[in-house]
């Protein structure tokens, strides 16, 4: 068996993202001083990812992505990015340079949708797609023909690193799935590769992965959010399996969709993931702390779930940080309270009893794990 991981990232923010202008490929702007610290913020995040290869669309605001990522990576400052046209944006004739606004409309006066929508010297989604599959198929044979050339993996090898490092950095949660199990028996990857590509090209490419790969993604994920735009630098990484010989298609399953918890402006903790997690179902072990935060139902609840591990039910988020200190990860939050529970029966009185009362004064509720060795 032959497994590698691909981590494909969007391009940082430019001036016409911001307004809302379509660019496509022949309008080529570089990065916003905002999309330069998304970059930058994004290297940051993956900065102890070995990458074994890197590709990047030859568009202006790519280039400079990747550079921005590779210069805060402690292994690939060095590594030759190969910029290739198949990864361009979708290409959308004479709707690059307008408005997104003008594209409805001129989908709307012929009786269709975007993106269903082609205008005129555009290029349709079945010729997006063809030239993803193009590019990944070329991506699967390089990756093959190179294992092939090199002695089987073992787990104490390097390529068991390049597992370990990513299983560090991604974490758990709504948008993610546990992938890296070193426990399953599976050899370790044969290579991690970086694409940095474009929101059309990503949204066609995970369609790819679902429909002809029939990909396993994160069972808490909804069709909607499969098919959404990703942010700027939003990450989507995947673990690509081959049987023996490479022959037929690869078996696909997805870590994490259009992750951005490294806009927050700040990096993770090495999570570590255990069968108690309440993501299981399962009750936590009792040498586990529990603890609630309060906080107002404001932006910061984005930031809350894109850094821990959690689950959600409505406004209650249960997140694990088994590792950081959570003043520390909660220290951009404003107005915390946080209560000590050690009894299972009571907290969930108390969780029953907090929605009750503060159903509609817009506040939300906390429980974060984390792994201690005495109570908290």
């Amino acid at each position: 068996m032959t497994r590698f991981a691909l981590t494909v990232i969007r391009h940082g923010e430019t001036r016409l993202n911001k307004e809302k202008i379509i660019q496509g490929q022949g309008i080529d702007e570089p990065l916003s001083e905002t999309g330069f610290k998304q970059a930058a913020a994004a290297g940051i995040f993956l900065k102890d990812v070995k990458f074994t290869h890197v590709f990047s669309s030859d568009l202006k605001r790519t280039k400079q992505t990747v550079h921005g990522i590779l210069e805060k990576n402690k292994f690939c400052k060095d590594v030759t990015v190969e910029y290739d046209s198949r990864l361009r944006e979708r290409k959308y004739g004479a709707a690059e340079g307008r408005p997104l606004s003008e594209l409805r409309a001129m989908a709307k006066a012929v009786g269709e949708e975007c993106p269903a929508f082609t205008p005129p010297g555009g290029e349709t989604l079945d010729q997006l797609k063809m030239r993803g599959k193009d590019f990944f198929e070329f991506l699967c044979q390089l990756i093959l023909k190179e294992a092939s050339q090199n002695e089987q993996f073992s787990q104490d090898s390097p390529s068991s690193c390049l597992e370990s490092s990513l299983a560090e950095i991604f974490p758990l949660g709504k948008n993610c799935a546990s992938t890296f199990n070193s426990d399953s028996g599976a050899p370790g990857l044969a290579a991690s590769v970086l694409v940095v590509s474009h929101g059309a090209y990503m949204r066609s490419l995970l369609d790819y992965f679902l429909t002809d790969l029939k990909c396993s993604f994160p069972a808490t994920l909804s069709r909607s959010e499969l098919t959404s735009v990703s942010p700027n630098t939003g990450m989507t990484v995947f673990i690509l399996n081959f049987e023996k010989g490479g022959k037929g298609k690869p078996t696909a399953q997805c870590v994490c969709v259009n992750l951005q918890g490294h806009l927050a402006g700040r990096r993770p903790a090495p999570w570590v993931h255990t069968p108690h997690h309440p993501s299981h179902g399962h009750r936590v072990s009792s040498g586990n702390g529990i603890i609630l935060a309060f906080y107002k139902r404001t932006q910061h609840r984005s930031i809350l779930t894109s850094h821990f591990l959690c689950v959600s039910w409505g406004s209650i988020v249960v997140c694990t940080d088994p590792v950081t200190s959570l003043t520390t990860v909660f220290c951009r939050i404003n107005t915390l309270r946080f209560i000590s529970l050690f009894s299972h029966q009571w907290m969930f009185w108390f969780i029953q009893h907090f929605l009750n009362r503060n159903s509609a004064s817009g506040s939300g509720l906390v429980l974060c794990w984390r792994k201690r060795a005495s109570p908290v």
